[in-house]
């Protein structure tokens, strides 16, 4: 191939006129691949600067192409005699993403700090809850211990505050120091075996999870459901077509008087004569015209047709949600309930609410949540254990859909409530765990946490009398009763 020929892996991605990242029902790891996309660089080099495996970057483009947020075009491609000429390490910079992820006055502010490392600050900043420790320190899963440290120290030389010190730094000091917080955590995992053993384990743990979301979100998209109608239209015109009878040529009808072309004279004055001899004859009576149609026959003329017309729209309908069926019966024989899952959603949505396809779709939905259960908890107790206890909540909590057991209902509020900003959730998964399971002593005291962090002191004195009865001896609830009786709830 010439150094100057296009490849699929050269196309160049851009975004779609009023793309919105914000209205799009996409995760951060896509916002993040999204926020890359300028329309001045390829799929080779968007690989690069986000960190993102060539085949997985492929994937994820698919789908935000599919959802109109971006579109292909061939533009300049780096001949082979300059490739990794561009920047250090062969790469060239990472662009600047749109202004979609913050407001671009932030750009503005007033601090002593030139507008490119503004840029990289914020672009960094915004797009933390989607980027893994590779993509954050902009290494492939591959690198060794060395690609890994040379990444990080490239990455201190930008975002370590000391290296602003006495400088004005304005709301950028903070964002600086929860940036090269999560850099220095990306490189203590990432340079020690068993912890990058362990990260590696969560990461697939967190794709397998994202996979599945996508396949059971991506059966609920309208546009998925507008495509299997086009589709059946598509099939319909496909069978009225193949049952039209095939084309014959007819014999054309006169439309003036006929004449005689005969060659031979003699059989020309035989045919006047016999035309003659007929002349004699009375003509045979013209049949009476035909009175016009009236308008309640035509009214009924189209109510037939509109009839067929509905009777083989239906007939398809009913094919293609057999189809679908079918495709369910099968992927649940191969044990993929989430398959089935979605082949079932498609099939309730062209029924319109078959209440035999609603059961057993609801008895579908409940075994493939079970199947992500497990995949959940494990990528949650990862979280769990690094500190992340937001996210943490959110998987424990999408594991409960699986499996709604008292433990992972207490995981649920436990880690909402380190998290902070989620004593609703803590409140309410408290609950649903001290009612499943109200003998455990545990689940209570995670209840009583939740509400003196809510303000809820009258619910938490009664839950706390609750576990005493349980639990007379536990020193924290002997505690927590003494500081009732003393008011310091």
């Amino acid at each position: 191939m010439s150094s100057f020929e296009t490849s699929p892996d050269v196309r160049i991605p851009s975004l779609a006129p009023g793309t919105d990242i914000r209205s799009l029902p996409i995760g951060p790891e896509e916002a993040f691949v999204l926020s890359r996309v300028d329309g001045s660089i390829n799929v080779l080099e968007l690989s690069a600067a986000t960190g993102v495996s060539d085949e997985h970057l492929a994937q994820l483009l698919e789908r935000l192409e599919q959802l109109g947020a971006i579109h292909f075009g061939k533009g300049k491609t780096v001949p082979e005699e300059h490739e990794g000429t561009q920047s250090p390490g062969g790469r060239r910079p990472p662009p600047s993403p749109p202004f979609a992820l913050y407001d671009p006055a932030e750009l503005d502010e007033a601090v002593d700090m030139d507008v490119d490392r503004r840029r990289k600050v914020l672009d960094t900043f915004y797009n933390l809850q989607g980027l893994n420790h590779y993509a954050l320190l902009q290494v492939t899963q591959a690198a060794d211990r060395k690609a890994i440290k040379s990444a990080y120290f490239n990455a201190v030389n930008l975002f370590h505050p000391d290296r602003y010190f006495g400088k004005n730094l304005g709301s950028f000091k903070t964002k600086l120091e929860r940036v090269f917080a999560q850099i220095t955590e990306a490189h203590d995992v990432l340079t020690r075996d068993s912890a990058r053993a362990e990260y590696d384990q969560y990461l697939v743990a967190q794709e397998k999870t994202r996979e599945l979301e996508r396949e059971l979100t991506d059966s609920q998209r309208p546009d998925r459901l507008e495509q299997t109608l086009l589709d059946l239209e598509a099939r319909l015109l496909d069978n009225k077509e193949k049952s039209a009878p095939p084309n014959h040529t007819e014999e054309p009808h006169p439309e003036g008087p006929t004449y005689d072309t005969t060659p031979d004279p003699e059989a020309r004055r035989r045919a006047a004569s016999r035309r003659l001899r007929a002349g004699s004859k009375l003509p045979a009576p013209r049949p009476a015209p035909q009175p016009l149609a009236s308008s309640e026959q035509r009214s009924s003329a189209a109510d037939g047709l509109r009839r067929r017309y509905e009777g083989r729209v239906n007939l398809v309908r009913q094919q293609q949600i057999e189809h679908y069926v079918k495709l369910a019966d099968v992927a649940l024989a191969a044990n993929k309930p989430v398959s089935a899952t979605s082949a079932l959603r498609l099939a309730l949505n062209l029924s319109g609410d078959d209440p035999a396809l609603k059961a057993r779709l609801a008895e579908v939905e409940t075994t493939a949540h079970a199947e992500m259960s497990d995949t959940y908890f494990a990528q949650a107790s990862y979280e769990e254990r690094t500190g992340r206890f937001s996210e943490a909540a959110h998987s424990y909590e999408k594991a409960s859909r699986g499996k709604p057991t008292g433990k992972v209902f207490d995981k649920v509020a436990a880690c909402a409530l380190r998290a902070g900003d989620e004593l609703h959730t803590a409140v309410e998964f408290g609950r649903k765990a001290v009612r499943l399971e109200p003998d455990v002593v545990r689940y209570r005291q995670t209840l009583i946490q939740a509400y003196l962090a809510a303000g809820l002191k009258t619910s938490a004195i009664a839950e706390i009398d609750r576990a005493q009865a349980l639990a007379p001896d536990d020193e924290q609830i002997k505690d927590w009763l003494k500081r009732a009786k003393h008011g310091e709830l």
